[in-house]
């Protein structure tokens, strides 16, 4: 692997500044249910809900932040065995559509997320080295995606085992808001219209969920 990917040698870690220090994780959505919640009601009443479309079909989201508070536009990944157009009639991110059989990241998804990081992030890099931090999920460590950071300056670090939970600021605060944001959205959206979550209108109230969730603030 380390022939493979010969390359020019990183710089020591802490000479990359803030703004070239990236993190990134993924969250799984779905398109009929939300978060459950407390809800206040009449007395009297024992049972209270909502009901909902119960659409269990997994949407993966992933997201980068830079130290600097700025993050990149998310990518979305449908569980499909094709792309559809209708899916990005409506992307007010203008996030990356990917697809999978079940919906999540897989080794192919991943080669080409780090491409579209590459040269989003190029021109702020100007040649500098980038610091990448991932999780240990499988499709951060294939040969494709470890010799394509190599062969364009991204240091690829992974959190320790057992510990995202703990160092993972994406998964441990910001995930948990936009959750949360994203079960308000998707509960309105179905009470005002009546209709389930679809594929061709996730983006848009996505968007609306991330605007809610994601702040300067938040990433810092």
């Amino acid at each position: 692997m380390l022939e493979a990917c010969d390359g020019p040698n990183f710089e020591p870690l802490n000479l990359i500044p803030p703004e070239l220090i990236y993190g990134a994780d993924e969250t799984g959505l779905q398109q009929g249910i939300g978060m459950s919640k407390h809800v206040i009601a009449g007395a009297g009443n024992s049972v209270q809900h909502q009901q909902r479309s119960g659409n269990q079909g997994n949407i993966t989201v992933l997201r980068t932040i830079c130290a600097d508070g700025t993050s990149l536009p998310p990518a979305v990944i449908f569980k499909g065995e094709g792309y559809q157009v209708k899916w990005k009639q409506d992307n007010p991110l203008n996030a990356s559509i990917g697809y999978s059989k079940k919906g999540y990241v897989d080794g192919e998804i991943g080669v080409v997320w780090v491409e579209i990081f590459d040269k989003t992030m190029k021109e702020k890099a100007n040649g500098q080295h980038r610091l990448l931090l991932v999780n240990g999920h499988v499709s951060h460590y294939t040969s494709g995606f470890l010799c394509y950071a190599c062969e364009y300056n991204i240091v690829i670090v992974c959190y320790p085992s057992h510990l995202t939970h703990a160092y993972q600021g994406l998964d441990v605060v910001i995930f948990a808001v936009l959750k949360c944001r994203w079960t308000e959205i998707h509960d309105e959206y179905e009470r005002r219209t009546g209709q389930p979550v679809r594929k061709d209108t996730f983006l848009t109230l996505y968007g609306e969920a991330q605007i809610r969730a994601f702040t300067h603030y938040e990433a810092l």
